[in-house]
């Protein structure tokens, strides 16, 4: 594709970005997927141009709504002079290359319009909360969650994610799987907070190299590496993942049990359970019972498993406000419950998961939000309800890293 024809794209998905009701991964993947004569590297570039436009999307819209023209036509001009830095002429010269997959010449009142603005992504006047990204509805618990580095926070939100790993310790080492990597050209560092994380230090693709093919390494963030970390899951123990989804903590959860005792992954959706059963087997994970609470049959099971368990992992349903920096677009948009809803779902699931610890048994509980009404309030509520459990400090040199990365969990513990 030519660069006309990969802008021009940018242009015509943001209309379909918007208008569709699923996360904007799913709505590019289905994108790419439908329209194959895309190459890989113009792929590849319509993304990231897409993922950007979206890190800016306030800024963009606060600077076409003052010139007077909010069509996705201008965002994407806006983006790719303030955004990508070049110039007016340079956009001008690009769209009248013309052709059937390229953006129409500018017009004359688009050329007076471009004259009239300022060469400048963030002008003094723009409102700090545009500067930032901040949506007006969550300025409040932002305001308390970050105090005085509220700007500073939000800004590091507004950075691509970083690639992170978890090293497969039931395969091999760190420095194996360093090893690895490197010899298919990928470089990393290993993580200051988790002992078994690693952080690409450019921007790769996984997918096709031997360390995750094999499965010595699977992609996760480091905050949920910490949250499994701070189950202090032990071999022989019996545990559970009870939200477990596709099992990216399932697998952390075995390989800090060594592959021995009980562990179970639950959750409410069948499809994301069966992703996790070719992830253990690619893993080499051989103590993982899979229960679904959509069928009755494993209902029924939980309910003779009450007062059995050790350790208890909820990671909770949550707004996911603490994903934006990987996923953008659930700063604008909400696809799931509302917040009443979502609180009220958080309640429930952490009250019945604590009816399957024994006693002295520990329970996680786990968000990827910075609203402290899904997090510490939610564990003060429960607390302020159930005499017989007790807030430990286990893990507490990682809450702040936690926080920075958009994370929270807390561990209690079933003392009667």
């Amino acid at each position: 594709m030519t660069p006309a024809a990969r802008l021009q794209t940018n242009i015509e998905l943001q209309d379909i970005i918007w208008s569709a009701h699923v996360p904007m991964d799913r709505t590019l993947n289905d994108y790419f997927r439908t329209h194959r004569h895309i190459g890989s590297k113009d792929r590849r570039e319509i993304a990231d141009r897409a993922y950007s436009m979206m890190r800016h999307h306030a800024r963009l819209s606060w600077h076409a709504e003052k010139l007077g023209d909010e069509s996705w036509r201008m965002k994407a001009f806006l983006h790719y002079i303030l955004v990508e830095e070049n110039r007016v002429k340079d956009l001008i010269k690009l769209c009248a290359t013309g052709g059937q997959y390229a953006p129409s010449n500018i017009r004359p009142e688009e050329e007076k319009t471009f004259a009239r603005m300022l060469p400048m992504l963030e002008p003094l006047d723009m409102p700090q909360l545009v500067r930032v990204e901040c949506p007006p509805e969550a300025e409040n618990y932002l305001v308390r969650a970050f105090g005085k580095a509220f700007e500073e926070n939000m800004r590091a939100m507004l950075r691509p994610a970083t690639l992170d790993m978890r090293v497969n310790t039931l395969k091999c080492t760190g420095e194996q799987a360093r090893a690895s990597l490197d010899k298919d050209g990928i470089k990393t560092n290993r993580m200051g907070n988790s002992p078994i994380g690693l952080r690409a230090i450019d921007k790769i693709a996984l997918s096709k190299c031997d360390a995750y093919e094999q499965g010595l390494i699977d992609i996760q963030e480091e905050g949920s590496q910490l949250i499994a970390l701070m189950t202090d899951a032990k071999s022989g123990e019996y545990v559970m993942d009870y939200c477990a989804g596709a099992g990216g903590k399932t697998l952390a959860l075995a390989a800090m049990m060594e592959n021995k005792g009980r562990l179970v992954a639950m959750d409410i959706d069948q499809k994301r359970l069966d992703k996790g059963r070719k992830r253990y087997k690619k893993a080499g994970v051989h103590n993982v019972e899979v229960k679904c609470l959509s069928n009755e049959k494993d209902k029924q099971w939980l309910k003779r498993q009450y007062g059995k368990f050790d350790c208890v992992l909820v990671d909770a349903p949550c707004s996911s406000s603490g994903t934006w920096q990987r996923n953008p677009d659930l700063r604008w948009r909400h696809y799931g419950p509302t917040m009443t809803e979502l609180l009220d779902l958080q309640k429930n699931i952490l009250q019945d998961a604590t009816k399957l610890l024994k006693k002295g048994g520990r329970i996680v509980y786990a968000t990827c939000s910075l609203n402290s009404s899904e997090n510490i309030g939610q564990v003060n509520h429960f607390l302020a309800n159930n005499e017989d459990f007790a807030l430990t400090e286990y893990g507490k040199e990682y809450y702040d890293v936690m926080q920075q990365r958009g994370f929270f969990a807390r561990v209690l513990v079933k003392n009667k």
